[in-house]
């Protein structure tokens, strides 16, 4: 296309398109009776569309749209397995705190959760003549 500096040129494309109000579409057919340059790019533009509408695309074979849709089926997989990986690392932070927050609070309380129990020998006497467990179970409130 030539270049030639025209206050009307720049609107022509958006004219051919249908692209501008009704108003404007007047002044700009009026401009093109007057001007040769637009009159020219308002041609060359219809030469250019009929060319784009009359031409024949080329075929494409039939094993590149097979790779094609077996790609993109692919990425498809690939961004489920993406997502389902976050997932699971989501669980594994989420079940980690949690895990550590139970075991935390279990060791920081005061109470004891064990119980003693005496243990009998094969006599059946107990061992609660043992010091050891007499002190604990004093202290511990089972006397």
């Amino acid at each position: 296309m030539n270049t030639f500096s025209c206050e009307f040129s720049q609107r022509l494309g958006a004219l051919h398109y249908c692209e501008v109000p009704a108003p404007e579409r007047k002044v700009l057919e009026a401009h093109i009776g007057l001007c040769p340059a637009c009159a020219q790019q308002m041609e060359q533009l219809k030469a250019l569309t009929q060319l784009f509408t009359t031409s024949r695309t080329a075929a494409v074979p039939q094993i590149i749209l097979h790779r094609f849709a077996r790609e993109v089926a692919w990425a498809g997989v690939l961004k489920l397995a993406r997502a389902l990986s976050c997932a699971a690392a989501a669980v594994l932070v989420v079940s980690t705190g949690w895990i550590w927050y139970t075991e935390s609070a279990d060791s920081q309380s005061s109470v004891p959760t064990a119980s003693l129990a005496l243990r009998t020998d094969s006599s059946g006497s107990s061992d609660s003549n043992d010091p050891v467990v007499q002190a604990l179970m004093k202290e511990y409130g089972r006397d």
